[in-house]
């Protein structure tokens, strides 16, 4: 049996509102255990005007966001019981972005689950349009509260990490005016606040992201939970900072190459304060990257991602 749905059922069951909803369309073979969806790629959308003002190219965390999607999608439909809960993103592995998605493009995206125990779930995913397959990975998921709110032990304000060896009073601050003129991205899709910190020699760098519910992104999300692609994003950004600094790629941009593993310690709530410390190791034209993110002393993930310079 198969169950076809569209945008009014989509938002009902991934729990999530435009701009954010990246299915258009999904049919689930419940016999099969595997799901299809597509989204059509239209300029008009909101997130092209800052990736990348000039040459429009879909973020690869959304194509992440329709996968995951689609994992809900899939779940929901085999087992009725979980439509009352959300779903959370809680693992990325071998996350690849392969090519450039476009305005224009019709995105096709399967899944399937791997792997189920109790409330968590293994979704492995791609992503093709025409012939080329663009995105591919594994996405550990997991059914929470809808109600989720800030951990009970979790102060309202709490204060910034103390870095050992790192005093971030002595560093001067980098505005995001500063930010705006080294990396490619514009709103609404800048996701970096301030650098805190920057150390070309030991290429490492600390920076801050506030979440606040007036962000196109958070406002599609019925959850106030930030989601980890969403976070894989944000230490993208300070990496690219960190990298375009150096003599040797002024005047080049960095693209996203893939998401080796990503891991959600602990949700980040709408209103928390981020902040990202990125080590970045780069050879040649390619790079590594590594971010522990923490919110206040506590930290929420940890992101290893691949990355390539380009010439703009």
């Amino acid at each position: 049996m198969k169950e076809d749905y569209r945008i009014p059922e989509l938002r009902q069951l991934t729990q999530t509102q435009p701009p954010m909803l990246m299915l258009d369309r999904a049919m689930v073979d419940a016999g099969a255990a595997a799901a299809e969806g597509i989204k059509a790629v239209s300029v008009n959308e909101e997130f092209f005007a800052g990736h990348f003002p000039g040459n429009p190219i879909m973020p690869g965390v959304l194509q992440i966001a329709a996968m995951s999607q689609l994992g809900c999608v899939l779940y929901k439909t085999l087992h009725p019981a979980a439509r009352g809960h959300s779903v959370q993103v809680t693992g990325l592995e071998r996350v690849k972005f392969r090519k450039p998605v476009m305005p224009g493009d019709l995105l096709r995206i399967s899944a399937r689950i791997t792997e189920e125990e109790q409330d968590c779930f293994t979704v492995s995913a791609e992503a093709w349009t025409n012939d080329d397959r663009v995105c591919q990975g594994l996405l550990t998921m997991r059914l929470t509260n809808p109600e989720q709110r800030l951990s009970p032990d979790r102060d309202l304000r709490p204060p910034p990490p103390n870095w050992e060896g790192v005093d971030l009073q002595a560093e001067p601050d980098h505005p995001v005016s500063e930010i705006v003129a080294v990396v490619p991205h514009r709103y609404p899709f800048l996701l970096l606040d301030r650098v805190l910190y920057l150390d070309q020699e030991q290429s490492r760098v600390i920076a801050l992201k506030n979440t606040t519910g007036n962000e196109q992104f958070c406002q599609g999300l019925q959850v106030p939970v930030v989601p980890l692609y969403m976070l894989a994003e944000m230490a993208a950004q300070a990496g690219c900072f960190l990298a375009l600094r150096k003599p040797e790629n002024q005047g080049k941009i960095g693209i996203f190459m893939a998401i080796d593993q990503a891991l959600s310690m602990e949700p980040v709530n709408v209103g928390d304060q981020v902040y990202f410390d990125s080590r970045m190791l780069s050879k040649g034209r390619f790079g590594k990257g590594e971010s522990d993110l923490f919110v206040g002393d506590r930290q929420v993930a940890r992101i290893m991602i691949k990355f390539a310079m380009v010439d703009g």
